[in-house]
């Protein structure tokens, strides 16, 4: 099984050589597939890797989320890989609500027993982006 996959213009993958991946990656903005910064600055990227992170453990983990504290600090936070674009999309969107229901826990300094009242608010305004094409 290939380490190195591209992605097609309709958002399926296919298993390519290293240089085709390489060319492939050159491309930035078809690789990513959201981008959220949340009012804290907090920024969640989902982007398509195109290098299998499964290590031989069930299919290709090729697209991945990120949390970092901002767009200018990228100290990872929190990660999740995934096999597909879709399974990429609902994961971002998960990852954002944790994002949003972490940060609101935080702010209002409620502790671990107590986040079951973070989410009865009204969820703050985010900023994202996302290749939908």
């Amino acid at each position: 099984m290939s380490d190195h996959y591209v992605l097609n213009a309709d958002h399926s993958t296919r298993p390519a050589s290293l240089m085709e991946w390489a060319a492939a990656f050159e491309d930035r903005a078809s690789r990513r597939v959201a981008s959220t910064t949340l009012p804290d600055g907090t920024y969640i990227s989902t982007v398509f890797l195109g290098l299998d992170h499964s290590f031989g453990e069930g299919p290709p983990q090729i697209f991945e989320t990120m949390v970092f504290p901002s767009a200018d600090d990228l100290n990872e936070e929190l990660c999740w890989r995934y096999a597909t674009w879709d399974e990429a999309e609902a994961g971002h969107e998960r990852a954002v609500a944790l994002a949003i229901e972490t940060r609101s826990a935080e702010t209002v300094g409620l502790g671990p027993e107590d986040k079951s009242a973070v989410g009865k608010a009204e969820a703050p305004t985010i900023s994202q982006e996302s290749d939908n094409g």
